[in-house]
């Protein structure tokens, strides 16, 4: 405001704050995206800015590996996630295995109006494939979320009606307002006006991309690190851009200061849109890693032997022979009394 001056003076100025507590608040923040900011700003009197909107795709992109199959080991899991355009759906398919450790296997668009049978179909066939896993057996896709904003939302719901057995969710991106979880809670079925037979979830894209970002700084293969396809896949350079295409901005949100993801200038979204929603589609599957690694771990060893030539496990079991009935009336093992026996 006119007459009035700002300064920025960190609080080691004041004599009642000692440097032993700056050192212990700052090794307690350390490490913690959310604490560092309250220390930067209140204790060093300076703005934060937060280093994962600092990575650049250039960078993400240099870390493209050859998988030596179509699904690679460490794979446990397969969910996908659905952008709609209006000419087309963008489309990525993404592994995933312990500690949120993910593999992109496919980006694809699939051309055509949403409102035309043939596209969905063409979705329908995409779903539906088994893919080859390194270790020697098929793996379908477990789970996608569709996103149903947009001029198709209804589109979206009647494909979506009746697919929630298969694991094909409608979803709707929504802005995160500081109370939001990734995934909320269902939004059920309804009649009458605004009609929709679907249950629809909210995904929170600001806590997603997020997630996403903070993984990208992870840079040794393990829990949480995004690994990327070499061969022609569909991760081009344009890929990256988009999956790179968001950053952080402060804004003020009903009198409170927010931090949200916006879209850098000249960019598209939709590959990261797919990421988010793929990571929403492994959220709502909520796997059992435990189990799921011992049952891969038996399909590849199944696997193994029937490429070795071992006898795999009979095609049928052969049952044991069951012995007759007794007729009504006689006991197993005791023959039948003559009719002036008297016990």
């Amino acid at each position: 405001e006119p007459g009035w001056i700002g300064f920025f003076i960190p609080a080691t100025y004041s004599p009642l704050f000692r440097w032993r507590d700056c050192a212990t608040q700052f090794l307690g923040a350390k490490g913690d995206a959310h604490k560092m900011r309250g220390f930067t700003n209140t204790v060093l009197g300076e703005p934060f800015r937060d280093e994962i909107t600092d990575i650049n795709d250039a960078d993400i992109s240099s870390r493209v590996e050859i998988y030596s199959a179509q699904v690679p080991h460490g794979v446990l899991a397969i969910t996908a996630g659905i952008d709609t355009q209006d000419d087309r759906l963008e489309m990525e398919v993404v592994g995933r295995g312990v500690g949120f450790e993910s593999w992109g296997l496919e980006y694809r668009r699939l051309y055509g109006k949403p409102d035309s049978a043939e596209l969905w179909k063409e979705l329908t066939d995409a779903l539906t494939r088994i893919l080859a896993h390194q270790d020697g057996f098929g793996i379908p896709i477990a789970a996608t979320c569709i996103d149903s904003r947009g001029h198709h939302t209804q589109d979206v719901y009647d494909y979506c009606q009746g697919k929630e057995g298969q694991r094909i969710w409608a979803i709707a991106g929504v802005a995160d307002d500081g109370k939001r979880p990734l995934v909320g809670a269902p939004k059920k079925k309804r009649t009458g006006i605004g009609e929709r037979h679907v249950t629809l979830w909210d995904v929170c894209t600001d806590i997603a991309q997020g997630h996403i970002y903070g993984r990208m700084k992870i840079q040794k293969p393990g829990p949480g690190y995004l690994h990327f396809p070499a061969e022609g896949r569909g991760y081009d350079e344009e890929y990256f851009r988009q999956l790179c295409s968001a950053e952080t901005r402060e804004v003020m949100y009903h009198g409170r200061r927010m931090v949200l993801w916006k879209t850098k200038a000249g960019r598209r979204e939709e590959a990261l849109h797919c990421r988010c929603y793929a990571l929403a589609a492994l959220l709502l599957l909520n796997p059992d890693w435990e189990p799921l690694q011992r049952r891969r771990q038996s399909q590849a060893e199944l696997a193994a032997a029937a490429a070795a030539g071992a006898a795999g496990p009979p095609a049928s079991i052969p049952r044991a022979p069951v012995p007759p009935r007794p007729l009504p009336g006689r006991r197993p093992g005791i023959p039948r009394r003559p009719s002036n026996y008297r016990w």
